[in-house]
């Protein structure tokens, strides 16, 4: 055999002894999903070294708990965020399209989260591995030092729901579609109805 004979031979042992996978790099699943931002509390930006009390904790929809827990509860980083890691995936981590609920609370009161909504978050692993998601609360009724219980904060989630679908569910079937986008783009624009 001559040289171009073993150069074939050679390339066809190494082809077939390590065939190529065009499979996509995936991140591991045990690496967590990042969410991190700013807290914002009756309309001030929460900074340090005034953070002190301030936990936020994530958990599934149905308030379970994930395993490892995901939640901050060492106040906040050096740009005054918060970070809390979601565990992805198996056994007991967040799956795709699943929605999350972020609490925060203060000095062991629970605050209403007016944004994200009620504090829910819809995340979409892999894509959504670092998320900078702020949050917006507030501490109780106005001119009240008392705190929302968690009946109120989910009847105040349900009544935002419920007064959002009156305003631009114009058939009032339960659907948001083509007929609801013009008549909010009307309300917005100021046209006449």
């Amino acid at each position: 055999m001559d040289f171009k004979h073993y150069s074939a031979l050679l390339a066809w042992i190494i082809l077939t002894a390590f065939p190529a996978t065009a499979q996509p790099l995936e991140p591991p699943p045990d690496i967590p999903c990042s969410i991190g931002g700013t807290v914002t509390i009756n309309g001030e930006q929460l900074i340090r070294p005034h953070d002190s009390g301030l936990v936020i904790i994530a958990t599934r929809e149905d308030m379970s708990s994930f395993n490892p827990a995901a939640k901050d509860d060492n106040g906040l980083g050096n740009l005054d965020w918060y970070n809390v890691k979601v565990p992805l995936y198996e056994p007991d981590g967040v799956e795709p399209g699943e929605t999350i609920i972020l609490h925060v609370y203060l000095n062991g009161s629970k605050l209403l989260v007016t944004s994200p909504a009620g504090g829910h978050l819809v995340l979409n692993p892999p894509e959504s591995r670092l998320l900078e998601i702020h949050l917006e609360a507030i501490t109780g009724p106005t001119g009240s030092t008392r705190m929302y219980t968690e009946e109120q904060l989910r009847q105040a989630v349900e009544d935002a729901r419920i007064e959002t679908t009156r305003k631009f569910d114009i058939y009032m079937d339960g659907k948001i579609g083509l007929p609801e986008a013009i008549h909010a783009l009307r309300v917005i624009a100021g046209v006449p109805q």
